[in-house]
């Protein structure tokens, strides 16, 4: 069974991503056998990440408690998508 579903979804923004060439002919192939859009595909993933992250979670619960919280090393430079 796949793990991405068809979804309804309310406001969006748009997004532009750019993959390598093997990535993407991957991503086409499981959208087609999964019967899902490559927006399905990517909005569920995000979401998979956020729920899976555990540093993510602390880092999130520490920032709503007002502390001071730590970027983890290796991560994307800040708003442009590259690792840095």
């Amino acid at each position: 069974m796949a793990m991405i579903k068809a979804q309804t979804s309310d406001k969006r923004v748009g997004k532009r991503v750019s993959l390598p060439e093997h990535l993407d002919a991957e991503l086409q192939s499981y959208c087609v056998w999964a019967g899902v859009t490559e927006r399905d595909f990517f909005e569920q993933a995000v979401e998979l990440v956020f729920a899976k992250d555990g540093d993510w979670k602390r880092h999130k619960k520490a920032a709503a408690k007002g502390a001071e919280t730590v970027k983890p090393a290796g991560g994307m430079a800040a708003g442009d998508g590259t690792a840095g």
